[in-house]
């Protein structure tokens, strides 16, 4: 009861600072709750963002041109299995936004109307043309699916933690040897990366049935297939290196067709495979995720599924009404060195905010602790003062 007299008579400043304090406190704990590791944490959570087909025209379309935008707009909605794909109708007479105006400019003097243009789905890729061309040329399902990208959602549903896509042609030197660097470093990465621990305690629950292991595989992209053109010059467009195969291209991808990153053979190292599967396999440091690295793909998936890799059931898993706990072996959480990839973990926003948000908490603690000594004493000598 006096405690309670005690807390009642502190000034109203005081109170509502440690209610702050407190709450800040709360805050930082639980951006540092999770441990579902980043790869599985992407698969669940995370959509893919949406490529848009922007498609110019001169003051009106034909009635089988508006028939096919209206069919991608759509299926954008009631259709995502089919691919993360939306449309955008444009009249060349008011254009507004300025990147439709630099989009509509690189398309040059006179091009042939409609004309649909691809372009990458986010920040700061937004913009980067996948694909060109005169609408009546557009090819909608091979823009969105093909059969390395088959293979490759394939993986990730049934609980691949990452797929080294390697993209090569006939013409591609060093092909082997990238192969056989990859599947000597996975197969060692797969029995030393350990799953990290609290995984299933509150603020890390799983979602799905699917089977989580550490699990990773490597596909052969042959980028001299027609089939997957659109899937290799989407890759190119997004990534930093320049559009040549004279050797391989080294695509690690995760959760629901997420790139991690894009280089180029000789830049591939043992090092570099290990800080990429280490920091995928650990526990999810950004609940954000466009602080995370990487751009997603265009991939026709039904994501997330409720039992085995042929249940998807869509982007959402709604047929569950309570996360799924499952029983993980402990483990250690994956420490990841100082290198290339994980100069970019390291220096990511997500990283830095959750650093500043301590900071925070700390300088709030001294704060505190400072009032709560420094109150008492300044009562004590108003008291003395008026004796």
């Amino acid at each position: 009861m006096s405690t309670s007299n005690v807390s009642l008579r502190r000034p109203w400043g005081l109170r509502t600072f440690l209610a702050f304090f407190w709450a800040s406190l709360c805050l930082g704990s639980h951006a540092a709750a999770c441990n579902v590791p980043v790869f599985r944490y992407a698969l669940e959570r995370w959509r893919p963002d949406n490529y848009e087909v922007v498609v110019f025209y001169d003051q009106e379309l034909s009635a089988a041109d508006r028939k096919l935008v209206d069919r991608m707009q759509l299926e954008a909605y009631e259709r995502p299995e089919l691919g993360n794909l939306n449309a955008l109708t444009v009249d060349v007479n008011s254009l507004r936004e300025k990147w439709l105006q630099e989009l509509w400019r690189q398309q040059g003097s006179q091009p042939e109307l409609p004309r649909a243009v691809v372009v990458a789905p986010q920040k700061p890729n937004r913009g980067a043309v996948v694909w060109s061309g005169p609408l009546a040329k557009f090819d909608l399902p091979s823009l969105r699916d093909s059969p390395a990208r088959q293979e490759l959602s394939k993986r990730l549903v049934a609980g691949d933690s990452i797929v080294w896509l390697i993209v090569a042609d006939k013409q591609t030197q060093g092909v082997a040897e990238a192969q056989k660097l990859i599947a000597e470093q996975l197969s060692a990465l797969q029995e030393e990366i350990l799953l990290p621990p609290g995984i299933g305690d509150p603020g890390s629950e799983l979602l799905s049935k699917t089977p989580l292991a550490i699990r990773f595989s490597s596909l052969l992209v042959d980028a001299s297939l027609p089939a997957e053109k659109s899937f290799v010059e989407m890759l190119f467009a997004q990534g930093s290196q320049t559009k040549t195969l004279k050797q391989p291209l080294i695509v690690p991808v995760f959760g629901r067709g997420r790139a991690f990153d894009t280089l180029p053979a000789e830049e591939l190292s043992p090092e570099v495979i290990a800080d990429a599967c280490r920091f995928l396999c650990g526990a999810c440091s950004c609940r954000v995720k466009e602080q995370s690295p990487g751009f997603d793909l265009l991939l026709a998936a039904a994501w997330l599924p409720t039992g085995d890799a042929s249940s998807a059931t869509g982007v959402e898993d709604r047929g569950a009404s309570e996360p799924q706990t499952i029983a993980i072996p402990p483990g250690n959480a994956p420490q990841i060195p100082h290198s290339k990839v994980a100069d970019v973990v390291e220096n990511s926003p997500a990283t830095a905010g959750r650093s500043h948000e301590w900071w925070l908490v700390a300088i709030i603690s001294a704060a505190v602790c400072l009032m709560l000594v420094l109150f008492p004493l300044s009562r004590s000598s108003s008291a003395n003062h008026s004796l």
